[in-house]
């Protein structure tokens, strides 16, 4: 057997394996794949020291003074709503949505620490929120969205974020 042959039995082999693993995630349920992807330990976020990895698979929307040392992508806008209503209003949010499930509750600071699941492939991504009053009687938000596995996102920690806004602005 001559070495292109050896590599191309190698090749083959290699094909047969990535196609049988691939054919098992078809065939597994939801709750099978959330096993096989747990989330990671989940430190607390601070953001006013919150500082950011170089991959490209997370998403910051922050008021313009709360993230110092972060680089938000975003700033957050200014809701008309008191602190605790806009709390509620995510929360509703979340209590709706049957892929986000709530991993941790800081009433006392206003945040909020919530796992999102991929519909198809369930991979965790975490959604840490944090409620600042404003002066003025409304209230702010600081959003850091991010992937717990891969490198790159594809935008979709941005694209959840404009999700989330639309679902919590005061005119929904």
């Amino acid at each position: 057997m001559s070495v292109i042959d050896a590599i191309r039995y190698a090749a083959i082999a290699v094909s047969i394996l990535v196609i049988i693993a691939g054919m098992a995630l078809l065939f597994m349920s939801p709750s099978q794949l959330e096993g096989l992807f747990n989330e990671k330990e989940l430190p607390v976020i601070e953001f006013a020291t919150l500082t950011r990895t170089d991959k490209p698979n997370s998403y910051l929307l922050c008021p313009a003074d709360r993230c110092p040392q972060a680089s938000p992508d975003d700033i957050a806008p200014v809701f008309d709503l008191s602190s605790n209503d806009l709390r509620a209003r995510l929360l509703e949010y979340v209590d709706r949505s049957p892929d986000i499930r709530t991993h941790r509750l800081d009433l006392e600071n206003q945040q909020f620490e919530f796992v999102e699941r991929t519909p198809m492939m369930r991979f965790p991504d975490i959604i840490t929120v944090r409620i600042y009053p404003t002066d003025e009687g409304g209230s702010t938000l600081a959003i850091y969205s991010r992937s717990v596995y891969g490198h790159s996102d594809l935008g979709a920690n941005k694209k959840r974020i404009t999700r989330w806004l639309a679902a919590i602005a005061p005119n929904n």
